[in-house]
């Protein structure tokens, strides 16, 4: 027998071709950014409507008095999976959602204060003794942007 080459075995061949094709992925979710990598692919789907698992995730955040969760975070409310991409561009936070269609998808109103709350509003003044005692409403301020250098707490 005469072997020139080495022969190469059909396994060889599709673990090649597997590891082109994972390179070209990875080169190309860095190239372009993962999420637009991501959109693309599930775009061939049609997308999925997604209500159940914000509704979810909207009541955890009432339920753990999330103020950051449930007045800020925006999410994107897919309701009906045809329309996936143009309803991409409605973007709601959990508080916003209760009322434009919160009733409609079973959404309960939550009593979480969205109200940013600075010191001066609490009627208090911020100060450099540390915080602990009754009067301490440190707790209760959302908005720090009066809050100077060297300040501890804010007392009413």
């Amino acid at each position: 027998m005469n072997k020139k080459a080495a022969e190469m075995t059909i396994g060889t061949i599709i673990v090649i071709i597997l590891a082109l094709v994972v390179l070209v992925v990875i080169i190309y979710g860095f190239s372009t950014g993962w999420s637009n990598l991501w959109e693309k692919i599930t775009g061939f789907g049609g997308g999925k409507a997604n209500v159940a698992s914000v509704v979810q995730s909207c009541q955890i955040a009432c339920t753990s008095s999330s103020t950051y969760d449930w007045c800020t975070k925006s999410r994107t409310i897919i309701f009906d999976a045809d329309k996936a991409a143009e309803q991409k561009k409605l973007s709601w936070t959990c508080f916003n959602s209760q009322f434009n269609r919160g009733a409609e998808v079973g959404m309960d109103p939550c009593n979480v204060d969205c109200v940013k709350k600075n010191c001066t509003v609490l009627s208090g003044a911020w100060g450099i003794t540390a915080c602990g005692s009754d009067k301490d409403v440190t707790n209760q301020v959302t908005d720090l942007v009066e809050k100077g250098t060297n300040t501890y707490c804010c007392r009413a």
